[in-house]
């Protein structure tokens, strides 16, 4: 219902906003997913097609030709009944390396706190992603950087000695 919903408020925006001297277009999907979504092999697939449907679907809408970018963080934690690290991680970073121009991933949350159950958010944790997702819009989308999370960008093994380098967004 939650796509539904985004179309129907959207139309709703665009009424109003020339009563108030405005016009309205949608720079920017902010996805926050569920943790039920964490073995999901096809996850990387279907986020394409939501950034497609909501492109096709918004566009006539608003009656914007720029393309609407999808921000998402990796997942939180995962459901204990997994029992292992989830799928999701990696296609949730890799799409906003692979397609830039659609996708941004804004980070892991690791580091956020959460309220024990590896599953939610604590609120302080909530917080934390809404600063994070701002930094990532200011950064992206007024200043015009590109953006992407901390992530390795090669491995040199020496003897026993390991190197990993790494793209640092933010020193």
């Amino acid at each position: 219902r939650a796509y539904a919903a985004m179309l129907f408020e959207t139309a709703a925006i665009v009424r109003l906003a020339p009563r108030a001297r405005k016009t309205f277009g949608v720079r920017v999907l902010v996805l926050t997913h569920g943790e039920t979504d964490a073995m999901n092999p096809t996850y990387g697939d279907e986020l394409v097609r939501f950034a497609d449907d909501a492109n096709r679907d918004l566009a006539p809408l608003t009656g914007q030709s720029e393309r609407i970018v999808v921000f998402l963080s990796q997942q939180f934690g995962y459901p204990s009944s997994v029992g292992e690290r989830p799928l999701v991680n990696q296609p949730q970073w890799r799409i906003g390396i692979e397609r830039p121009g659609e996708f941004v991933c804004t980070g892991p949350k690791y580091q956020i706190a959460g309220r024990g159950d590896g599953v939610h958010l604590h609120v302080t944790g909530c917080h934390e992603l809404g600063e994070k997702t701002g930094q990532v819009y200011f950064e992206r989308l007024v200043l015009g950087h590109d953006w992407q999370p901390l992530h390795p960008l090669g491995v040199v093994r020496s003897g026993r000695s390991i190197s990993v380098r790494f793209h640092v967004p933010v020193p």
